[in-house]
Protein backbone atom coordinates (compact mmCIF):
# COMPACT_ATOMS: atom_id res chain seq x y z
CA UNK A 1 0.00 0.00 0.00
CA UNK A 2 1.63 3.31 -0.95
CA UNK A 3 2.13 5.55 1.75
CA UNK A 4 -0.22 8.38 2.27
CA UNK A 5 1.32 12.40 2.22
CA UNK A 6 -0.25 15.15 3.13
CA UNK A 7 1.55 17.66 1.55
CA UNK A 8 -1.64 19.40 -0.18
CA UNK A 9 -0.78 23.39 1.38
CA UNK A 10 2.63 23.01 -0.43
CA UNK A 11 1.91 26.76 -2.87
CA UNK A 12 2.40 25.90 -6.30
CA UNK A 13 6.10 26.39 -7.78
CA UNK A 14 5.29 29.79 -9.43
CA UNK A 15 2.09 31.81 -9.89
CA UNK A 16 -0.32 30.91 -12.29
CA UNK A 17 0.87 27.36 -12.19
CA UNK A 18 -1.80 24.92 -12.01
CA UNK A 19 -0.97 21.19 -11.35
CA UNK A 20 -3.46 18.44 -11.52
CA UNK A 21 -2.97 16.45 -8.98
CA UNK A 22 -3.60 20.25 -7.16
CA UNK A 23 -6.95 20.22 -7.90
CA UNK A 24 -7.51 16.57 -5.53
CA UNK A 25 -8.77 17.17 -2.20
CA UNK A 26 -7.33 14.29 -0.22
CA UNK A 27 -3.86 13.12 0.67
CA UNK A 28 -1.09 12.53 -1.96
CA UNK A 29 0.67 9.14 -2.49
CA UNK A 30 4.44 9.66 -2.86
CA UNK A 31 4.00 8.51 -6.83
CA UNK A 32 1.20 11.71 -6.99
CA UNK A 33 4.14 14.66 -5.68
CA UNK A 34 5.86 17.17 -7.86
CA UNK A 35 9.86 17.15 -8.38
CA UNK A 36 9.89 19.91 -5.79
CA UNK A 37 7.08 18.26 -3.12
CA UNK A 38 9.20 15.15 -3.16
CA UNK A 39 12.25 17.32 -2.41
CA UNK A 40 10.52 18.80 0.38
CA UNK A 41 8.95 15.84 1.77
CA UNK A 42 12.86 14.31 1.98
CA UNK A 43 14.01 17.67 3.62
CA UNK A 44 11.04 17.32 5.98
CA UNK A 45 12.17 13.69 6.95
CA UNK A 46 15.79 13.98 7.11
CA UNK A 47 14.72 17.03 10.00
CA UNK A 48 12.36 14.41 11.72
CA UNK A 49 15.29 11.94 11.56
CA UNK A 50 17.21 14.83 13.09
CA UNK A 51 14.98 15.90 15.80
CA UNK A 52 13.84 12.64 16.87
CA UNK A 53 17.63 11.71 17.10
CA UNK A 54 18.25 15.01 19.26
CA UNK A 55 15.38 13.97 22.09
CA UNK A 56 16.59 10.81 22.42
CA UNK A 57 19.81 11.78 23.16
CA UNK A 58 18.31 14.20 26.12
CA UNK A 59 16.40 11.05 27.16
CA UNK A 60 19.39 8.92 27.05
CA UNK A 61 20.91 11.47 29.23
CA UNK A 62 18.04 12.36 31.77
CA UNK A 63 18.11 8.62 32.34
CA UNK A 64 16.11 7.90 36.05
CA UNK A 65 14.72 11.16 35.97
CA UNK A 66 13.29 10.82 33.30
CA UNK A 67 9.44 10.75 33.63
CA UNK A 68 8.02 9.65 30.06
CA UNK A 69 9.20 9.74 26.49
CA UNK A 70 8.68 12.88 24.38
CA UNK A 71 5.50 13.08 22.36
CA UNK A 72 5.23 14.30 19.06
CA UNK A 73 2.43 15.36 16.82
CA UNK A 74 2.04 14.47 13.28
Amino acid sequence: MPKILALETLAPESEGEEDSNSQSTGPKTELQLTENERRILHQLQAKNAEVRTHEAAHLALAGPHANGTPTFEV
